[in-house]
């Protein structure tokens, strides 16, 4: 049962990854160009300016898809509204993928995910045997 429940989630969280994919304009090796940042603890201003960077260079390169990894147990509250409206002005699409397994994303990490495009998380490894 709990390895059905991985599988799924892996297989959710690819299809909507590529979902993003799918109307996004390849790069010039004909294969979709990827970028990845991580945000792990307290959301603050440099977290936010991490954030602007990564879209800046995602956006100047042509990259398809901009996925933040991101465990926080929240933040500043005008850095997360800086946050948000970078992602929701973003022309590239933003994927919030709450990971690894266990991460959260709670306080300002919610509405960072509310305001992406896509937002994902790594499925919940229960120590318990099913």
């Amino acid at each position: 049962m709990k390895r059905a429940f991985v599988w799924i989630s892996h297989i959710t969280v690819i299809l909507l990854v590529g979902l993003g994919l799918e109307f996004a304009p390849a790069s010039a090796q004909g294969q979709p160009r990827i970028y990845v940042m991580e945000a792990k603890g307290v959301i603050n201003p440099l977290t936010a300016r991490y954030l602007e960077r990564a879209l800046a260079d995602a956006e100047r390169d042509g990259a398809s898809l901009l996925v933040m990894r991101l465990d926080t147990p929240g933040g500043l509250d005008t850095a997360m509204r800086e946050m948000t409206q970078a992602i929701l002005a973003a022309r590239v699409p933003v994927v919030v993928y709450v990971a690894p397994s266990g991460a959260r994303a709670a306080s300002a990490g919610l509405f960072l995910a509310l305001a992406a495009h896509v937002a994902a998380m790594a499925p919940w490894l229960s120590h318990k045997s099913d």
